[in-house]
């Protein structure tokens, strides 16, 4: 049984009905595209929709018949990524990631104040870059299509503005348009995602803290 949240990546010709629309092109049929089934979940306004997995990257954009004749495609394109991010991120806080428990018998290798430190400040560096790259990802981004015709600017996440070129837009396929939006969406994506902070080094002080019997044994405090 198939969800609202599982959307068939087909090629051209008639599209998933989960995409709400049918195939947008009136010009002659192409060569039909890879098939690929993709868990995504979908965001739509009027005459485009935007489908990111889970994690949130980019997967698929889509336009709806009549697309030439809206006159607010880019301010569409803008609602269509956000609603699909806000999906993702809805999904993410339903389904969190799942916690490792600590592994029974693991090292007991005593601690010294020394590897203490060594730990310390190599958790302290990590979170600092971490933060680094949160602060750099809430400030304005830019990115454009690799063939030049799209344009976008993100802010705290979000997909603030996207220029299309109404020129170039009017003289070529469906499809054309289509690639450039997902490329140009992808790459604000890509700039701007920041994902948890992990390392080793995170990794081993969160293993410590989850056992904190074996922790005190091996900093000396309990036999």
């Amino acid at each position: 049984m198939t969800t609202d949240s599982e959307v068939e990546l087909k090629g051209r010709g008639r599209m998933s009905d989960r995409w709400g629309f049918e195939e947008a092109d009136d010009w002659e049929a192409e060569a039909p595209r890879p098939r690929a089934a993709v868990e995504a979940l979908v965001g739509r306004d009027g005459v485009v929709a935007v489908a990111v997995e889970t994690g949130g990257a980019v997967v698929g954009v889509r336009l709806a018949l009549g697309w030439r004749e809206s006159r607010g495609l880019a301010a569409a394109v803008v609602s269509a990524a956000n609603e699909a991010t806000a999906r993702a991120l809805a999904w993410q806080a339903g389904n969190p990631a799942p916690v490792t428990a600590p592994m029974a018998g693991g090292d007991e290798a005593p601690i010294t104040a020394a590897d203490a430190l060594r730990l310390v400040e190599a958790v302290s560096a990590d979170l600092a870059e971490f933060a680094r790259r949160t602060a750099e990802a809430a400030g304005p981004m830019t990115a454009r299509s690799a063939g030049g015709h799209v344009g976008a600017v993100a802010r705290a996440g979000r997909v603030a503005e996207v220029s299309i070129d109404p020129g170039w837009a009017n003289a070529v396929r469906a499809s054309e348009v289509e690639s450039e939006l997902l490329d140009v969406l992808r790459a604000l994506r890509e700039r701007g995602a920041v994902d948890r902070p992990e390392s080793g080094a995170i990794a081993e002080l969160t293993a410590l803290l989850g056992d904190p019997n074996a922790l005190l044994r091996r900093v000396g405090l309990v036999p």
